[in-house]
């Protein structure tokens, strides 16, 4: 990934996080400037989100903290992770699909285990049953 390419990932990622905090860039600016014992002004915010002003590595690990989330998560392309998702929810379906499937062949066996006890108890008292198939 290129640091063009990384810087723009990080501007939209940063501006879609703090949109779904609540945050305008005014209170953000305020907070993130709070927790760095620096001045970060609005103005700045609005630079750094259109990718016009590069931000520090210890402002990226300020700025995910603000937004609590993992520094990864604002370097990572939402594409990337819908397709992460995808996966994940391809391989959860699986998942269901061979849980039931054993849920499914613990019954049988259950059953299989009762048929044969009964078996045994009507053997041991000399009752003969017919050939069962389990």
């Amino acid at each position: 990934m290129s640091h063009s390419t990384a810087g723009i990932i990080f501007a939209s990622r940063l501006r879609e996080e703090r949109e779904r905090a609540g945050l305008s860039q005014i209170e953000f600016a305020r907070r993130l400037s709070g927790m760095l014992d620096d001045t970060i002004d609005p103005s700045a915010m609005t630079r750094i989100e259109k990718g016009k002003r590069t931000v520090k590595i210890d402002e990226a690990v300020a700025i995910a903290q603000l937004l609590d989330v993992e520094l990864m998560t604002l370097l990572t392309d939402t594409s990337t992770i819908d397709r992460h998702l995808e996966i994940k929810r391809a391989a959860l379906l699986k998942a269901h699909a061979r849980l039931q499937q054993a849920r499914d062949d613990v019954r049988q066996l259950e059953l299989s285990v009762r048929v044969l006890e009964g078996e045994r108890e009507a053997s041991a008292r000399g009752v003969e049953l017919p050939d069962v198939e389990i």
